[in-house]
């Protein structure tokens, strides 16, 4: 019975595992110019230029020939000719998803702890003790694979690609 139980825990937390490579999928989206044109001022944005350069920053504006980047503080124009792809970069902060990680870890953990706990007579104050300890590990387990998901993979959405 424990055997199973800590095989379903080690495949739990496997599963939470393959995380950031689901968060790191594109999605589809609008991708034409005018799609640049509908978004705020300080969206963070990822440019993929025709050279193969990798450029992040802040948008600050959108004409019809060139994208305006705020990169530490410095503007950075790009034209457009030169431009081969532009993504919306967002998702959760890296401490909110280790906190939903260690919630969801927690409560793993603690219920195959209560599982273990559940198979035998125990003395007084020990049936809690398997809760405890697999609670406390599923809740490091969880909180580490959350903040490794936020790290590894960020949302990014398609904007514009050019034609």
């Amino acid at each position: 019975m424990t055997q199973r139980l800590i095989a379903l825990f080690i495949a739990l937390a496997t599963a939470l595992s393959y995380a950031p490579a689901a968060a790191a999928q594109v999605s589809g989206g609008g991708r034409d110019w005018s799609a640049l044109r509908a978004l705020a001022p300080g969206t963070k944005l990822a440019v993929n230029m025709q050279t193969g350069e990798g450029v992040e920053g802040e948008l600050v504006n959108v004409s019809e020939t060139a994208l305006t980047l705020s990169r530490k503080d410095a503007p950075v124009e790009l034209e457009r000719g030169r431009i081969r792809k532009v993504y919306r970069v967002g998702g959760r902060s890296a401490g909110k998803a280790a906190l939903v990680g260690l919630g969801l870890g927690a409560g793993a953990g603690a219920a195959v702890g209560a599982g273990v706990a559940g198979g035998g007579t125990h003395e007084s104050g020990e049936a809690g003790l398997p809760v405890l300890l697999f609670g406390a590990g599923g809740a490091v387990v969880g909180a580490v694979t959350g903040l490794v998901a936020r790290l590894s993979g960020r949302k990014r959405e398609i904007v514009y690609e050019a034609e």
